[in-house]
């Protein structure tokens, strides 16, 4: 958000073990520093697909210890310089299926996420909104719709720095391309 940190997913080892962990890298002057894990606090399973809102919390998708169906996403709010323990969203964004590819607005009032739930949606995974009320809470995902969705995979949505567009990959005409569309969808 800052243009000076990137986060992202690795599989590099750390303390020795291998797999999915995210990491992050600083600029300084023009040039990136050697990049480090997050803090065990966060990577703690099979962590990935995350996006960082203006204060510096985080959002992410994890699995569940030896369980490839029980990805959900997850929230760490950044503090007084360090990411305290992560927490999953409520019900009204995780499901019994699973979600992926998390984009969080710069200001955390929406979340973009991909999520494969069965006869709720086109096929495939889909993408879906949920809106962030005033009590922190979120409102139930509601799926993007036709416009955007099809019976193939639709997932890692982004949003342009200026809001006006979403970019996601998708399947939909035989390859996993690139598609945009006009962010007043959401």
């Amino acid at each position: 958000v800052d243009g000076k940190s990137l986060y992202f997913t690795s599989m590099r080892p750390v303390d020795g073990k291998k797999g999915y962990n995210l990491w992050v890298t600083r600029r300084v002057n023009h040039t990136w520093d050697q990049p480090v894990p997050l803090s065990p606090v966060v990577n703690h399973g099979r962590e990935s697909g995350c996006s960082v809102t203006n204060d510096g919390s985080l959002y992410f998708m994890a699995w569940q210890e030896g369980d490839f169906n029980s990805c959900d996403i997850y929230f760490s709010r950044f503090e007084g310089g360090r990411f305290l323990e992560p927490e999953p969203l409520s019900s009204n964004v995780n499901s019994d299926s699973i979600e992926t590819t998390p984009f969080i607005a710069p200001d955390d009032s929406y979340l973009l996420f991909s999520s494969r739930r069965g006869n709720l949606g086109f096929g495939g995974f889909d993408l879906y909104v949920s809106f962030r009320k005033n009590d922190g809470t979120w409102t139930e995902a509601v799926n993007l719709g036709g416009e955007i969705n099809s019976e193939t995979n639709e997932w890692f949505p982004s949003v342009s720095p200026d809001g006006e567009y979403i970019f996601y990959n998708s399947g939909k005409d035989g390859n996993d391309d690139v598609y945009w569309v006009d962010a007043t969808i959401i």
